[in-house]
């Protein structure tokens, strides 16, 4: 009598034929699991090359807008005919707005990040514009862009003025107070943080030690000793050096310590900085002698630095400078000296 099929299957199954097909499952899920790694892989590759070419991208621009500010300060003393004005400012507005996106899915996923692009570009469009924000033929091609924008939406000028809206939008969402939920402790970042590099640290050092101060106190910028000074922070939290670029020159000498006196007192009173709030760790307001500007190249004017490698550090060392140099013209510029956590900043303007 034969078989049922199934019957004749089960028969069928040598040891050696079982021993086959266990071996052809274990590869086949192997196979798999190495398909899903190498997958997972390409993802994050993909992701980090993403945010570099952001990195990338958002450096262009600033670059470009850091060179026409420095071009303003050089050149511009308001004294300068209303062509000439009109001419600086249309290099300026007829840079287009760039492309900032790092696709449909990530620029969901990781909307923080290219809101945070955004606003450094913004805010560098910005600087550049300022020193000619008060003169009159500014203020007049301001309702001028603006007119245009109602009248022909689609030209280019008009464009360049929607692009100044959105950064203004901008810039009011990202200074909204955040939820009575969100605390500091929650946004404030756990790694230790590095010192200084040896060579800047070793050469900024002077014999006088460093003055600490309480919690509350603020120095009288003008007639505080040009000494450093120190303030503790919060533990985890970002720690941060105030350089004033010593001179042989008294005068220029302490006006760099003033201007970085008053960084300092605005940090060492600010309960946190940016948004998300960030915590503070140790402050200290430092000089810098020319040996050690050489080091780490010289600075010029107001300057923030931070870890080239880290786009976040990018984004609060933006933020940290806004708050310390109280909205007056400052450069961001990275570092290669991998100090995670830390940001530095530089006030050499004479």
């Amino acid at each position: 009598m034969a078989l049922p099929p199934f019957r004749r299957r089960r028969q069928d199954k040598t040891p050696a034929k079982e021993t086959a097909d266990a071996a052809k499952m274990i590869a086949t899920t192997l196979g798999i699991i190495v398909g899903v790694v190498g997958l997972f892989k390409t993802s994050v590759d993909l992701i980090s090359a993403q945010h570099k070419d952001l990195r990338d991208r958002v450096a262009v621009e600033t670059a470009f807008y850091e060179k026409r500010y420095e071009y303003a300060v050089e050149h511009f003393n308001g004294a300068q005919a209303e062509d000439q004005i009109k001419q600086a400012l249309s290099l300026i507005y007829d840079r287009d707005e760039p492309d900032l996106s790092l696709g449909w899915l990530l620029d969901k996923i990781y909307d923080d990040k290219v809101r945070q692009a955004r606003l450094q570009v913004c805010g560098a469009r910005r600087l550049a514009e300022s020193p000619y924000r008060q003169s009159a033929v500014f203020i007049r091609l301001e309702r001028a862009r603006e007119r245009l924008l109602t009248e022909k939406p689609k030209a280019p000028e008009a464009q360049s003025y929607a692009f100044d809206t959105r950064c203004r939008e901008a810039r009011k969402e990202a200074v909204l107070p955040l939820p009575e939920s969100v605390t500091i402790a929650q946004a404030a970042p756990t790694a230790p943080a590095p010192e200084v590099p040896a060579a800047v640290a070793k050469a900024a050092e002077q014999n006088t030690a460093a003055v600490a101060i309480g919690e509350n106190a603020q120095l009288d910028c003008d007639t505080a000793p040009s000494a450093p000074y120190s303030k503790a922070g919060a533990k985890g939290g970002w720690d941060v050096d105030v350089f004033w670029c010593r001179r042989a020159d008294g005068d220029a000498d302490r006006l760099n310590f003033a201007a970085a006196c008053r960084a300092y007192n605005r940090l060492a009173g600010a309960p946190s900085v940016g948004t998300p709030p960030q915590a503070l760790g140790r402050l200290r307001l430092r000089p810098l002698d020319a040996a050690a500007q050489r080091k780490v190249g010289p600075p010029s004017g107001l300057e923030s630095r931070y870890d080239a490698q880290s786009f976040d550090e990018q984004a609060f060392s933006d933020q940290l400078a806004q708050t310390a140099w109280g909205g007056a013209g400052y450069k961001l510029r990275a570092s290669n000296s991998d100090t995670r956590w830390y940001v530095s900043l530089f006030s050499c303007i004479s």
